[in-house]
């Protein structure tokens, strides 16, 4: 999803002392440049006008870290707020609000952080240690209801799980969680155990401080509108029209502004495809994704890129909670009747590629280089004589001759097409089965499925950080993502033994190949495709990573030519 060939962590960060990892190149496909020049000013000047036109699908669910969840809310949040890291344009992980590298402890378990000494909130606080122990705290607080705060075990971080646990004594003892501030500009960080993505996650919003005295001063309102809530990050939002767009302007106190080009972003809500593409032409917007019908009619454009595969994963969740959908060889046909394939090829034609697994390719590697795919390129892919033959025997099972069921998708997305082929797949291929399309706001969509009011619903997930458990730890019982009923005793204890040995990382990597390959047999959710991306980017629009962990796309360090 990069035009530009910009270097990204592409590999678990195996060595835990170290904040700038290196790691292997990911580079994209047609027409892509290489800008390692800080300033853009070694072959070409900077536009005196440094604003960046930007649109988004829907609007921001959310802009208070404790419960957002959604790629367009954790993106707006990445450019506002900081944590103890951030991943810089090269894909490193670097301080951010740490002043520099952590001092860890002999057996990895405890983190020691210097918070920056110029380090402030955008109403003039200091940001300090007890800001962190404020906000991840609360995160894990059972008044708080985090929907990440399951992060905070994966994270390996002291006493989370129990605290997080209604049946254990330790629970919603948030002061027991392990964090502490040492004084006012230090914090520590106690783990359970050695965490080899643990400075990586650290960049994630569900880990940023907050300023306790705005939260408890706003309560409910807090960070409802730019005039409730404030800012440590590179930007700050200035605007927010709910439902239209909303504005970043450069923060002129955030330490690293040496490094931040942009002055201002201006984000606009654009639902529909041909709007975005009538105002890229019209120089209205720098960047907009595009879906078949306009690849083609790009394709010989120099502002087209495409074929940048990035570890983002679409794929549909069954509901086990269905009736038919509970039923094995039912869940294993579906998994089984679509043409992935002609998926890809015929209607994306955006490089995207089949997947019968759900950890990405090429985005994490063993020790001696090979991919974490390479046992398991492919899981449970049988042939559609195969996939009628288990639909058949499924009916038979629940004593049906036919069956309807529901697939949800979001209306933010641009996944209409998508829906409808599956559709049509899906009731070719299984005799007897009736696909209704339910098409709702992503609030919505969010509480449907949250709430497992839904049959089929496709989703789109993206890792967190820089390592397979965070598309793995999701689908253990109970998990906040999960969403789909399922519950497998042998894959929470492969998950539980992967959590054990960080400090032996290809190990680690082995028994999580284990656990992705019970899940997908299992067939509670069903891999579509690894995602890549299509867009236009106007030449004079420098330095967008795309490739990246979370909400994939950052144009923290972007930078406008003269044009």
């Amino acid at each position: 999803m990069r035009k530009l060939k910009i270097p990204l962590l592409l590999a678990i960060i195996f060595v835990m002392s170290l904040f700038l990892s290196a790691c292997g190149n990911s580079e994209t496909s047609n027409k892509q440049e290489s800008h390692s020049d800080n300033q853009g000013t070694d072959q070409h000047k900077l536009a005196k006008n440094q604003v960046l036109n930007f649109y988004d699908e829907g609007d921001i669910s959310t802009m208070n870290t404790l419960h957002a969840t959604d790629g367009i809310s954790l993106r707006a949040l990445e450019e506002v707020q900081s944590g103890l890291t951030r991943i810089d344009k090269d894909g490193k992980i670097i301080p951010d609000m740490a002043s520099e590298e952590p001092k860890i402890s002999n057996d990895k378990k405890v983190y020691t952080f210097k918070i920056r000494k110029d380090a402030n909130w955008s109403n003039g606080d200091p940001v300090t240690a007890q800001d962190f122990v404020y906000a991840w705290r609360k995160e894990v607080s059972k008044d708080t209801a985090g929907e990440y705060a399951y992060i905070f075990p994966a994270a390996g971080i002291k006493n989370a799980a129990k605290i997080l646990d209604p049946k254990d004594p330790m629970y919603n003892k948030v002061d027991k969680l392990g964090v502490r501030a040492v004084d006012k500009k230090t914090l520590q960080v106690t783990l359970e155990r050695p965490t080899p993505y643990f400075l990586s996650l650290m960049s994630f919003p569900s880990f940023y401080p907050l300023d306790k005295k705005i939260v408890q001063k706003f309560g409910n309102k807090y960070a409802t509108e730019p005039n409730k809530m404030v800012f440590n990050g590179p930007f700050i939002m200035t605007k927010w029209d709910h439902g239209e767009g909303w504005t970043f302007k450069k923060n002129p106190d955030y330490w690293d502004k040496k490094d931040i080009h942009l002055d201002k972003v201006s984000y606009k809500v654009i639902k529909d495809m041909s709007t975005r593409v009538n105002l890229y032409k019209t120089g209205k917007l720098d960047f907009t994704r595009l879906t078949t019908d306009y690849i083609t009619q790009f394709k010989n454009s120099k502002e087209l890129h495409t074929g940048a595969l990035i570890p983002s994963m679409a794929f549909l969740r069954l509901n086990e909670k269905v009736p038919a959908l509970k039923n094995d060889n039912i869940r294993d046909a579906i998994y089984n009747a679509i043409d992935r394939k002609s998926l890809v090829n015929d209607l994306l034609k955006d490089g995207s590629y089949p997947a019968y697994y759900f950890v990405g390719k090429d985005f994490v590697k063993f020790s001696n280089g090979d991919d974490f795919r390479s046992a398991y390129p492919t899981i449970n892919k049988h042939s559609l004589k195969w996939a009628k033959s288990k639909w058949e025997k499924g009916l038979k099972e629940i004593n049906r001759k036919s069956v309807t069921l529901n697939l949800l998708y979001s209306s933010s997305s641009s996944d209409q097409e998508i829906v409808t082929y599956i559709k049509n797949q899906l009731e070719k291929n299984l005799p007897g089965l009736n696909i209704k399309i339910s098409t709702q706001p992503v609030k919505q969509f969010d509480k449907l499925e949250g709430t497992q009011q839904y049959d089929i619903s496709l989703a789109n997930w993206g890792p967190d950080y820089y390592d397979p458990m965070s598309d793995l730890d999701m689908w253990v019982t109970d998990g906040e993502f999960n969403r789909t009923g399922f519950s497998n005793s042998q894959y929470d204890k492969l998950i539980e033994k992967a959590k054990e040995l960080g400090a032996k990382p290809d190990e680690r990597l082995k028994v999580m190949q284990n656990a992705e390959k019970i899940l997908l047999e299992k067939a509670p959710i069903v891999p579509l495709y690894q995602n890549s991306i299509a867009y236009l980017e106007k030449p004079y629009v420098k330095q967008i990573a795309i490739n990246r962990p979370g909400p994939k796309l950052d144009w923290t360090y972007a930078y406008i030519l003269e044009h």
